[in-house]
């Protein structure tokens, strides 16, 4: 496996883990809101994926999702197909430039609700997805 491939992979396991629930339309979101990360120097495609508290699927203690892998299916192997467009910079952004995500009936991150929920002017909606709100 090349790095390349490794960022892949782990790109659709991070949308799998944050975005199941959403189907594949906001597994393709959270790639994007990832992509956004990367164009915008928050890191590098791994480093943006396991830093502390930017998916918290892949690096929060505790986090149900932490410990969860996706089965080899038809679904992740779409998703595979969609991370390596974002990879690649072919896919189209379905966020609009989202920089961050949450749904709000689940969210309790009191940083994130104080910062980027409650500041509208600097982070507007920007994307829904069927639970997911996406912001700025």
């Amino acid at each position: 496996m090349t790095i390349r491939e490794y960022e892949i992979s782990l790109a659709a396991v991070c949308a799998w883990r944050e975005a199941r629930s959403e189907g594949l339309t906001g597994m393709v979101m959270v790639l994007g809101v990832l992509a956004n990360r990367v164009h915008a120097g928050w890191g590098d495609w791994i480093n943006v994926i396991t830093k502390r508290n930017q998916f918290s699927s892949m690096s929060v203690p505790g986090d149900s999702q932490l410990i969860l892998w996706p089965l080899n299916t038809d679904v992740f192997r779409l998703l595979l197909i969609e991370a390596e467009k974002f990879r690649n910079g072919s896919a189209v952004d379905p966020t609009n430039g989202a920089m961050y995500y949450e749904n709000p009936l689940t969210a309790t991150s009191e940083w994130f609700i104080k910062n980027v929920r409650s500041n509208p002017q600097e982070h507007p909606v920007v994307a829904r997805s069927e639970h997911h709100v996406f912001y700025k």
